[in-house]
């Protein structure tokens, strides 16, 4: 996590979000070498090598996973939410919370008045 917030000059091994990259299918969470930016930004490695038993295991690794994923599909909400990618600028602004605020200070008014009346 500090590498995550902070940024390190060095990289480490993080799950990610697939993209297809050395050759792991898309769409599942693998991990990665990756290099943390600070502030939640990271990056993966590309270009290491990876000899031919740590292939095996990664191979093995991602079946399972797909598998896993293939098991549970249809517990997982409407697919057009599934993979939905949150704008961080925005949560992380006034403007995201600020409605919610809003929202519940109508709340603790209209519940001050049902408890005057």
């Amino acid at each position: 996590m500090r590498d995550w917030v902070h940024g390190s000059d060095q990289w480490q091994s993080m799950a990610v979000y697939s993209n297809g990259i050395y050759g792991t299918p898309m769409g599942i969470y693998c991990s990665y070498p990756v290099k943390c930016f600070g502030a939640g930004e990271y990056g993966i490695v590309d270009g290491l090598p990876i000899d031919t038993e740590s292939a095996k295991r990664i191979n093995a690794s991602c079946l399972e996973l797909v598998q896993e994923k293939q098991a549970i599909e249809q517990l997982l909400p409407n697919s057009e939410y599934r993979f939905y990618t949150l704008d961080k600028a925005k949560v992380y602004s006034p403007e995201f919370f600020l409605p919610h605020q809003k929202q519940q200070q109508q709340l603790k008014q209209a519940l001050a008045q049902t408890q005057q009346q």
